[in-house]
């Protein structure tokens, strides 16, 4: 996983590692059937991982404003970013989930490529 925080003043700050299982569920990430809003995001049923927690308060700065995080799974990708004022709340601004490897497929159906 790879989360990249930016500063109001635009700098940033990179940080990119392996999970532990145990470091996954401290990020709200691990397993399979994460709950967000009542429903089972799409893709998580299928090997792919699921959608990332906003960052806990506390845990970034708060004059962070936006945290993106890219994660790689069983040949899935998943780019997600949550943004705020500084000190507000987080709010999702985007959510990419893309079947980078696995089986070849038919290019008239979606190729496990997800909407947001």
């Amino acid at each position: 996983m790879t989360v990249t925080a930016v500063e109001s003043d635009g700098s940033r700050t990179v940080q990119t590692r392996q999970l532990s299982p145990a470091d996954a569920a401290a990020l709200g990430i691990a397993g399979t059937q994460i709950v967000v809003g009542g429903q089972v995001p799409r893709g998580a049923a299928n090997g792919a991982p699921p959608l990332p927690n906003p960052p806990l308060p506390g845990s970034v700065p708060v004059s962070t404003t936006r945290v993106d995080y890219h994660q790689e799974l069983n040949g899935w990708t998943r780019d997600t970013s949550y943004g705020r004022v500084p000190g507000g709340e987080w709010g999702l601004l985007n959510d990419h989930l893309v079947n980078t490897g696995g089986p070849k497929c038919n290019p008239n159906d979606d190729c496990g490529r997800l909407p947001n």
